[in-house]
């Protein structure tokens, strides 16, 4: 089975116990990104994933917060978005207490400069695009995954990462695949016409659930093991929606 595991924030208790909910008969395993800032320990929730990808069959997505994080390092760009949108508690997870450009690339991109450099904007498995935003719509036109490869690819990070009502309105009724996205945080698993929301809000409360989709069986299932089927629709509430313009 392909697993697509919505985004982390840290959360590695709750990493924990989905893959091990899903170990059995898991293939592979995608993550849609954002695996660090505002949940219980990011570089813990690094070290995890770095073991897990030289044991396990994985595929790494970029987020918003991860790019966010290599521009800094890079460029020294989006420090006050990091520090607004839970940068200061990765910092603490790294024993660090001030954001400085040379002491990240030391301390959090070095150590794991192999699952950042291993980040796709997108990937595609079976009739399932995946990313982490879905897609700038004003960017999107293709209605058949056959012509969806050579479009993906041509397209700048951004346009993967910040879409939120945008794609959620973008109507894809008559697609011949499904998009699997995180970024906004619903309450519950979003199935809306071919678009599956894989992100439950896992840092932002103690009961919110991290949860993973399976393409086979269009199933949803979270770190305490409940399962949710996606082939009908579900658009459950969003978590803290007045403050997600940028998160």
């Amino acid at each position: 089975m392909k697993y697509v595991v919505g985004d982390i924030h840290g959360e590695i208790s709750k990493l924990e116990q989905l893959i091990a909910h899903l170990d059995d008969d898991a293939e592979e395993f995608i993550f849609v990104g954002d695996y660090m800032d505002k949940g219980e320990n990011s570089q813990e929730v690094l070290k995890y994933l770095q073991n897990l990808m030289y044991n396990r069959s994985t595929t790494f997505l970029i987020g918003n917060h991860d790019f966010a994080w290599m521009e800094f390092a890079r460029e020294g760009r989006y420090k006050e978005d990091l520090l607004q949108y839970g940068g200061r508690k990765t910092l603490a997870d790294f024993g660090l207490s001030r954001l400085v450009r040379e002491e990240i690339q030391e301390t959090l991109m070095l150590p794991y400069q192999d699952i950042f450099d291993s980040l796709q904007n997108y990937c595609i498995r079976d009739d399932h695009i995946i990313s982490h935003a879905g897609i700038d719509p004003n960017s999107w036109k293709p209605w058949l995954l056959e012509d969806a490869h050579e479009a993906l690819a041509v397209l700048p990070t951004e346009k993967f990462l910040y879409n939120r009502q945008n794609f959620l309105e973008m109507d894809i009724s008559q697609t011949d695949y499904y998009w699997v996205f995180g970024h906004t945080a619903f309450q519950a698993p979003y199935a809306h016409q071919r678009k599956r929301g894989v992100d439950t809000g896992a840092a932002y409360h103690a009961e919110a659930r991290l949860t993973a989709y399976c393409i086979d069986t269009h199933m949803a299932i979270d770190h305490r093991g409940a399962t949710h089927s996606l082939m009908a629709d579900c658009v459950p509430p969003i978590w803290g929606r007045d403050k997600l313009e940028k998160q």
